[in-house]
């Protein structure tokens, strides 16, 4: 019979065992995930009903659409869409909208002249019953110097304090030129640091951040609770500038994805640009096959 000191000994190794040994713990899985519209663009404007119908087929359930401030995409984001979205089951979370900044207009006037097609995007987002907005992208004349990145992030802090007091919550989207240095900076950081956190959180493309030579990681830990959102796209292991299906790249995303509630993340959209295999509805099921499978 064990005393009572062997008991606590012998309770306390099982307890560790418990804790570390990977056979006795069940890996955590994606409960749910997204897929940004910008992977299926060849042909989801046309036939956006019958790519919705196969996506919620596939498991997604979630969604972020693209053009929100593009009047060719007015058709899409519609009444129709809304039901279409809802009867299938699934949630479009977001959507990408340009502001159509204007580049001789200061930043310290009002909305409509350096920005003016973000009330209307806002307003078709909140009709359309929209969680999130997102800036996808900087035009390079306004990407030149640290002064430019300042005035960026300036912009940046008016438009998300708009759409939020609106309603929606914002983030921003980067590639891997806001990785560039700057007087010894680089401009991630500085755009992290000098937005207004009140306001304005991130959309990680964990690609573009790989492909910059940099590490997740490092960001979820120096600004934990930033990344409300995350893109997950894969890097071919043979020509890194190229995307391929989510798991059969370089890309370590069982590891990046036992950081996400550190990172801040609540939703998770596969997104691939290039690298269909053989074509995009094809690599948007293979993506969501290693996605339901892929333990962490």
């Amino acid at each position: 019979m064990q005393n009572r000191r062997q008991f606590v000994k012998t309770s306390a190794l099982v307890s560790a065992g418990t804790l570390l040994s990977p056979s006795l713990v069940e890996a955590a899985k994606v409960k749910s995930f997204g897929i940004q519209l910008y992977s299926l663009r060849d042909i989801v404007m046309q036939d956006h009903k019958n790519v919705l119908t196969k996506l919620a087929s596939f498991g997604y359930k979630e969604i972020e659409a693209y053009g929100l401030d593009n009047e060719k995409a007015k058709s899409f984001f519609s009444a129709d869409t809304k039901k279409l979205v809802a009867d299938l089951g699934i949630k479009m979370v977001g959507s990408h909208a340009m502001p159509g900044r204007v580049a001789d207009k200061p930043i310290a006037g009002n909305i409509d002249d350096f920005a003016p097609t973000w009330k209307r995007s806002v307003e078709t987002g909140l009709q359309m019953g929209l969680k999130y907005i997102t800036v996808p992208y900087t035009e390079e004349p306004f990407r030149k110097s640290k002064d430019d990145y300042k005035t960026l992030c300036e912009m940046l802090s008016k438009l998300a304090e708009y759409a939020v007091g609106q309603g929606l919550k914002f983030t921003y989207h980067n590639h891997d030129f806001e990785f560039a240095t700057f007087d010894g900076e680089v401009m991630y950081d500085l755009m992290l640091k000098e937005c207004d956190a009140k306001y304005v959180n991130f959309e990680m493309d964990l690609f573009w951040v790989v492909f910059a030579g940099k590490n997740p990681l490092d960001y979820f830990a120096k600004y934990p609770g930033r990344f409300k959102q995350w893109h997950v796209k894969d890097m071919d292991k043979i020509d890194k500038k190229l995307n391929t299906d989510v798991g059969k790249g370089a890309i370590d995303f069982a590891g990046i994805f036992k950081q996400a509630k550190l990172a801040g993340t609540k939703h998770f959209f596969i997104e691939q640009e290039t690298g269909y295999n053989p074509d995009s509805t094809t690599s948007a099921k293979n993506c969501a096959e290693y996605i339901k499978t892929m333990k962490f």
